[in-house]
């Protein structure tokens, strides 16, 4: 889609905004008051209406905020289109082509701004900063860190340089001390807005979940966003809190006046899931029609037809957050903490990771460690069957240039999905059966069901499909490890 066609129809009907009202609107942003703002600036039309680059910039900044992310990118793209030389208009240009296309295309078009003399401090760190963020999504740690000197040497102090330094050490995965840079944004700006969802992020990550939510409750009181209302609901809705959540979504709503099709179906699918899991189903069918996607309109019918028992598995799988491509050690870990044997996450890292982890070395230090193990193809009889008996097992999903391994957890009839503890997301997740096991059918799905020795009786009594395909793989792949190739030629011929 062109710039060009994403833009038409904004300003049709042209209105000024004085330097004044401008001025005004900032205040409110900076503050965080962002229905304020909206109700102040109602009478100058809509925003897509109003004129000028300036007015464009802080009208997308705020649509943001106010449920529509689309409505934003559309002004922003819009004041680059005509005022190539502003920036401000430039940095967020480069802000949604980092959102839409990645952080290589907005790293390239970052290049255009370097050489510019012209630029003011803040502009000129507002550039660094993206061209730090950029580089840290590509793992470039030390050009990140250089333009985020140069953005601070342009603006010490500055509330948003410290979010972003947060970011830079998260994504190295020193959780603790990026979370201690982002307090620091607080410091200098109270109930700062990007701070406040950067603090409350970190903290569930360190599995900090209470007072994450507790935190994000007083800053609500302080600010007025439809961003932090939703993430507040979200970690309503994994700590089971449903009544909690659907007040609290019901905020977030009046807090987004403009809410667009993605927004609304966000929260509506919210409200389904909060209301279902409190046994409302009329009230969650309601919402389910709402929500414009294949799986809500089928799930609708189901509830509203639904007369029988519903069938729900959610087993205590804690959250261990995966550093880089650790997925496999973490996973590992938080399973083996369901069953009261702790691992550390990193010492497995460093025993069965290279640049990933083969499935083979997942499997060999199962068995090396006082677990009884089975490799298998997932079914949905085979998951049920296995969570039935309470036993939790981890899932490889494999797409083009990724794989990638999480636990399975629980299921449920009625939504008739698996759900999912992914090591990288700090929220539970849903594997929608009908459509994935097809999906990755290619590769099986590969399952693994590790119990204590102790228990291995368990797995005995459960029909695991392709398992002794399975078991003939692990020989030939452990032939191969430990150079025996006759061992593996044989393992070969039986496959």
């Amino acid at each position: 889609m062109s710039v060009h066609h994403i833009t038409s129809g904004l300003q049709e009907r042209a209105s000024i905004l004085s330097n004044d009202t401008l001025a005004r609107l900032h205040q409110f942003y900076e503050q965080g008051k962002y229905f304020q703002a909206y109700e102040f600036s109602r009478s100058f039309g809509p925003m897509a209406s109003w004129h000028g680059t300036d007015a464009t910039l802080i009208a997308g900044r705020l649509a943001y905020h106010l449920g529509s992310s689309q409505l934003g990118r559309r002004l922003h793209l819009y004041s680059h289109r005509h005022d190539r030389k502003h920036a401000e208009a430039a940095y967020y240009f480069c802000l949604v082509l980092f959102e839409l296309r990645g952080p290589l295309a907005a790293w390239h078009r970052l290049k255009d701004f370097s050489g510019r003399n012209d630029l003011s401090p803040q502009e000129r760190a507002n550039l660094h900063s993206l061209r730090a963020r950029a580089a840290s999504v590509l793992r470039d740690f030390e050009t990140s860190d250089n333009y985020l000197k140069q953005a601070e040497i342009a603006t010490p102090d500055q509330p948003w340089l410290k979010v972003e330094r947060a970011y830079w050490l998260e994504a190295q995965d020193q959780y603790e001390a990026a979370l201690g840079v982002a307090r620091e944004s607080l410091a200098l700006a109270p109930w700062y807005r990007p701070g406040v969802q950067s603090v409350a992020h970190l903290l569930q990550l360190l599995n900090r979940d209470e007072e994450a939510l507790d935190f994000l409750r007083q800053a609500v009181s302080h600010i007025e966003s439809s961003a932090v209302l939703a993430q507040t609901a979200a970690i309503e809705l994994e700590l089971r809190l449903f009544t909690d959540a659907s007040r609290t979504l019901d905020r977030c709503d009046a807090a987004a006046p403009l809410k667009d099709k993605a927004f609304s179906m966000w929260l509506n699918a919210s409200r389904c899931d909060a209301a279902y899991q409190t046994g409302d189903l009329k009230a969650a069918a309601g919402f389910a029609r709402l929500v414009d996607t294949h799986f809500y309109q089928q799930f609708s019918e189901r509830l509203a037809r639904s007369a029988g028992e519903i069938r729900r598995v959610r087993l205590p799988v804690g959250f261990v957050r995966q550093h880089h491509k650790t997925c496999a050690p973490a996973t590992l870990t938080a399973i083996s903490n369901f069953w009261k044997k702790p691992a550390e996450h990193l010492s497995l890292a460093e025993k069965i990771c290279y640049d990933g982890t083969p499935a083979y070395s997942e499997r060999s230090w199962a068995a090396q460690n006082g677990w009884s193990v089975r490799e298998f193809k997932v079914t949905k009889e085979s998951a049920v069957a296995l969570l039935d008996q309470n036993i939790p097992f981890t899932l490889t999903t494999v797409d083009p240039g990724n794989a990638h391994l999480q636990a399975v957890m629980g299921y449920d009839s009625l939504r008739e999905c698996l759900l999912v503890r992914d090591p990288y997301f700090r929220f539970s997740g849903e594997f929608i059966m009908e459509t994935a096991l097809v999906h990755y059918r290619s590769t099986g799905p590969r399952g693994m069901a590790l119990v204590p020795e102790a228990e291995a009786g368990l797995l005995g009594k459960i029909d695991l499909p392709e398992a002794e395909l399975y078991d003939e793989l692990y020989s030939l792949q452990g032939a191969l490890d430990r150079h025996e190739r006759p061992h593996a030629a044989a393992a070969l011929l039986r496959l």
